[in-house]
C-alpha cells in the first residue's frame, strides 16, 4: 500500500535496545575471533612442524621447496641455500622452529590488539544501554510522585464539581458533566500511570471474554455517549470463550482508549474488528482522517507527546493514552502496531495472547 507507515508502540525503547544488541554483537564477535586465532595457532603449529621435520637433511624435494615458498616466501629465504635450488642452510630446522614462535607471536598481538579495541566497543555500548536505562528510570520516578501528587487535587475537584453540579443549569451544567468525565479519564490515565511504574506493578492478570463482540458492546454502550455510539461499528463474529493474559481492566482501557483516540480524529465512523489468528487475538480499530504526517507519526506513543497540528492541538486529549496502551500490551507479551497510509487510513492492531 502506497504511503503506508507503521509503528511498533509496544517495543521498548529502539535505542537502548539496539545499544544493548550491539554490546552482545562484540562479545560474540570476541568470542568468534579468539576461536579463529586458536585454530590459526593449531595449523600453523602443524604447518611449521611439518616443514621442521622435513628440513632434517642437506635438501628437500621439488614439492616441498614450492610449498614453503607458497606458505612463507620470507622463510624461504632463511632456509635455502643460494647455491643449490633445494639445498638448505645448515641451521634450518632451528630456522623454522624459531619462525614458528614469531608467527605465534604475531598471532596472539593481533588477538589482543582486536580483542581490546572490540571489547571497548562492547563496553562503551553497555555504558550507553545503563545510561539510557539510568535516564528511563528517573523519568519514571518522577512521573511516579508526580501521580501521587495529582490524585489529591483530582479528587477535591471532582467532589467540588459534583457539589456544583445540582444547582447548575443550561451551559455549566454540561461544562461542569464535561470536566467531571475528564478529570475521570485522567485519573484513570494516573491510575494506570501509577500502576505501570510502581514496583511489581506489571503484573497482567487473565481476562476471561464469553463472547468479544457483547464485550466490546457493552463497553461503547457504558463509556461512550450516544452520538459516539452511533458512530462505531462492531465487526466481532465468532470469538468467544477465550483467556487471555491480560486483566479485564486492562482489556477495557485498551479498547477504551484505542477507540476514543480513533473517534477524536476520524472524519466518519470507526470501525471494531477482532478475530483469532494463532492462537492470538487480533483486534484491529480503523478510521479514516487527515493523514498523520511522518514527522508526528515517528513521534507517537511517546509520554506527553501530542502532534502539533491545530486539529490535535484543540482536540481534549492527555498525552498519556496511546503511550500507556503501548505499555500495558508490552506487559502482557502483545503487540500494538498503529498504521497510517497517504488516504488518510488510520488501525490500530491490537494482538493479545490468548491462554
Amino acid at each position: 500500500m502506497p504511503g503506508l507507515q507503521r509503528k511498533n508502540l509496544s517495543r521498548i525503547s529502539l535505542f537502548s535496545g539496539s545499544a544493548l544488541a550491539m554490546a552482545f554483537s562484540l562479545l560474540a564477535v570476541i568470542v568468534l575471533l579468539i576461536w579463529w586465532q586458536q585454530l590459526i595457532s593449531k595449523n600453523l603449529e602443524t604447518q611449521y612442524r611439518f616443514f621442521a621435520s622435513e628440513a632434517t637433511g642437506e635438501s628437500v624435494s621439488d614439492g616441498l621447496r614450492r610449498l614453503i615458498e607458497d606458505q612463507d616466501p620470507k622463510l624461504a629465504t632463511q632456509i635455502f641455500s643460494e647455491q643449490a635450488s633445494n639445498a638448505l642452510v645448515p641451521n634450518a630446522k632451528q630456522v623454522i622452529e624459531e619462525r614458528l614462535r614469531n608467527r605465534h607471536k604475531m598471532v596472539h598481538y593481533e588477538q589482543a590488539f582486536f580483542t581490546i579495541l572490540l571489547l571497548s566497543g562492547h563496553l562503551f555500548f553497555l555504558y550507553i544501554y545503563f545510561r539510557e536505562r539510568l535516564r528511563r528510570r528517573q523519568t519514571e520516578e518522577t512521573i511516579l510522585l508526580a501521580t501521587h501528587e495529582l490524585r489529591q487535587p483530582l479528587q477535591s475537584l471532582s467532589l467540588a464539581l459534583e457539589t456544583v453540579a445540582p444547582k447548575a443549569r443550561g451551559q455549566s451544567l454540561k461544562a461542569i458533566e464535561s470536566g467531571l468525565r475528564d478529570i475521570g479519564r485522567l485519573g484513570d490515565h494516573i491510575r494506570y500511570l501509577a500502576r505501570a511504574f510502581a514496583p511489581g506493578g506489571n503484573k497482567t492478570g487473565v481476562a476471561e471474554i464469553t463472547n468479544l463482540r457483547d464485550f466490546v458492546q457493552n463497553l461503547i454502550d457504558k463509556e461512550f455517549e450516544k452520538a459516539d455510539q452511533k458512530r462505531v461499528r462492531i465487526a466481532v463474529e465468532g470469538v468467544s470463550q477465550i483467556r487471555l493474559a491480560l486483566s479485564t481492566e486492562s482489556l477495557s482501557f485498551l479498547l477504551r482508549n484505542l477507540t476514543e483516540n480513533a473517534l477524536k480524529y476520524a472524519s466518519d465512523n470507526v470501525e471494531i474488528s477482532g478475530k483469532i489468528a494463532a492462537q492470538n487475538l487480533l483486534i484491529t480499530i480503523e478510521n479514516t482522517g487527515a493523514a498523520i504526517p511522518a514527522a508526528d507519526f515517528k513521534k507517537i506513543g511517546s509520554i506527553f507527546y501530542r502532534p502539533a497540528a491545530a486539529g490535535v492541538q484543540n482536540t481534549t486529549g492527555f498525552g498519556l493514552g496511546l503511550y500507556l496502551c503501548g505499555r500495558i500490551a508490552r506487559n502482557a507479551k502483545g503487540r500494538l502496531l498503529f498504521q497510517n497510509d497517504a488516504a488518510g487510513r488510520t488501525a490500530a492492531n491490537l494482538l493479545l495472547r490468548c491462554l
